[in-house]
C-alpha cells in the first residue's frame, strides 16, 4: 500500500470518531460502516483514499473523515438509496454493504470533491466568542476603526452577526461565560470573508449537518440567523481565496489593515506544519495592536469541545483563552490561562461587557 502509514492513522481517527462521548448526532452509523470497510481494507476504499491522499497530501485525517460524510450525504440527496445508509434501524453489514457500492460507483466523484471542498459548516452560534474578545480587545485597547476579517467563512455569516444584538441575546442564554464577559460592540469599519473557490452554496452547507435532532436544530438556528442578519448582508465582502497560497494571504491581510481575524473550525483541516504557516502569515501581516482569534475543535473531533485560541500581531505564541465544552458554543465557556492578556495585552485596563 503506497499510503499505509497514512492508511493506520486513518483507521484509528474513524475508530476515535466513531467512539465519541457526546453521542455522534447522526454520523455514527457511517463511521460504524466505515470501520467495517477500514478493517477489510476494502479495494474500494483504498483506492479512494489514496486518490485523495495524491490530489491532497496536507488534508488531515478529521476533517477527510468528515469530508468523505458530507459528499456522500450530497450524493444521497440525489439517491434513496444513499439515504439507507444513515438509517440507524439497518444492520451494521447491510450497511457497510451499501457504503461498498457507493464508494464502487461514486468513488471518483467523492475523490474529486474531497480534493476541492471543504467542510463548510456554518455554526450560527459560534459568533458570541468573537463579539465578546473582539469587542473587550477594542474597548481596552482605545480602537475604534476595527477591520475584520474572517477566514474559512463558508456563506459568510459571522461577518453578518457581528453587533447584532439580537442573534448574541439568543444564544448567550446556552453558555455560560466566565465573569467580565458579555456583549461588546465593536467599531466594524470592515467586515470581510474569505473561503476557497467555489464559495459554498446553501445546499452543500447543509450537508455538512449530521443527519439527527441535534443537527436540525442547529440548521434552523442557521436559516433563522441568515434571516436575522440579512440586513447586513452589503455591510459584507466575501472573496475567493485559498489559505494555503500564503503569497496571497499575506497581502490580502496587509492591505486591507485588517486588525481583526476569526477563523472556526478550519485549521483542524491541515497538518501542524500547514497550520503554522497559516498562523506565521496572519500574525506577520497584521497591524498592532491585532489579534488573530482561531476556534478549533478539541483533539481533532475525536472529542467534545473546542478550544479557543489568541494570537497577538507579530507573534506566533497562542494565548490559550478558553475552552468550550461543546463545539457548536452550547454549554461552558471556561476560562484560559491567556483570557486577559488577550483582551488587554498585559495592561490592567478596565473592560467589561455592554450594559
Amino acid at each position: 500500500m503506497k499510503h499505509g502509514r497514512r492508511y493506520a492513522s486513518f483507521a484509528t481517527t474513524v475508530a476515535g470518531m466513531y467512539d465519541h462521548q457526546q453521542g455522534h448526532h447522526g454520523w455514527y452509523v457511517l463511521y460504524q460502516a466505515l470501520q467495517v470497510l477500514v478493517r477489510e481494507r476494502c479495494h474500494e476504499l483504498v483506492t479512494l483514499l489514496e486518490d485523495c491522499w495524491d490530489q491532497r497530501p496536507v488534508i488531515s485525517d478529521p476533517h477527510l473523515v468528515t469530508l468523505l460524510g458530507i459528499g456522500i450525504r450530497e450524493l444521497g440527496s440525489h439517491s434513496s438509496d444513499i439515504d439507507r445508509l444513515f438509517d440507524a434501524e439497518e444492520d451494521t453489514a447491510k450497511r457497510a454493504s451499501v457504503l461498498l457500492s457507493i464508494l464502487d460507483e461514486h468513488g471518483a466523484d467523492l475523490a474529486a470533491l474531497v480534493s476541492s471542498a471543504s467542510n463548510s459548516f456554518t455554526g450560527a452560534r459560534r459568533f458570541v466568542v468573537p463579539q465578546m474578545i473582539i469587542g473587550a480587545f477594542a474597548q481596552s485597547r482605545g480602537l475604534d476603526n476595527v477591520r475584520s476579517l474572517d477566514l474559512g467563512t463558508g456563506l459568510g455569516l459571522l461577518p453578518r452577526q457581528l453587533n447584532n444584538r439580537n442573534l448574541f441575546d439568543r444564544f448567550i442564554g446556552d453558555l455560560a461565560c466566565p465573569a467580565g464577559l458579555g456583549f461588546a460592540q465593536i467599531p466594524l469599519t470592515k467586515r470581510h470573508g474569505v473561503d476557497v473557490y467555489p464559495l459554498p452554496t446553501l445546499e452543500w452547507v447543509r450537508s455538512c449537518f449530521g443527519p439527527s435532532a441535534y443537527y436540525q436544530a442547529r440548521y434552523d438556528e442557521l436559516l433563522w440567523s441568515l434571516d436575522e442578519s440579512a440586513h447586513c448582508t452589503d455591510l459584507v465582502t466575501l472573496d475567493p481565496l485559498d489559505l494555503l497560497d500564503y503569497q496571497e494571504l499575506g497581502n490580502y491581510i496587509r492591505d486591507h489593515e485588517f486588525n481583526a481575524v476569526t477563523c472556526s473550525f478550519v485549521l483542524y483541516q491541515y497538518g501542524d506544519e500547514v497550520r503554522s504557516e497559516i498562523i506565521g502569515t496572519i500574525v506577520r501581516n497584521m497591524p498592532n495592536p491585532g489579534l488573530f482569534l482561531s476556534m478549533e475543535p478539541s483533539h481533532g473531533l475525536l472529542q467534545s469541545g473546542c478550544a479557543v485560541l489568541a494570537y497577538e500581531a507579530g507573534s506566533r505564541v497562542p494565548l490559550h483563552v478558553a475552552d468550550i465544552t461543546d463545539g457548536h458554543f452550547l454549554g461552558e465557556m471556561i476560562a484560559g490561562p491567556g483570557l486577559w492578556r488577550a483582551i488587554t495585552g498585559g495592561a490592567m485596563a478596565k473592560v467589561g461587557p455592554d450594559r
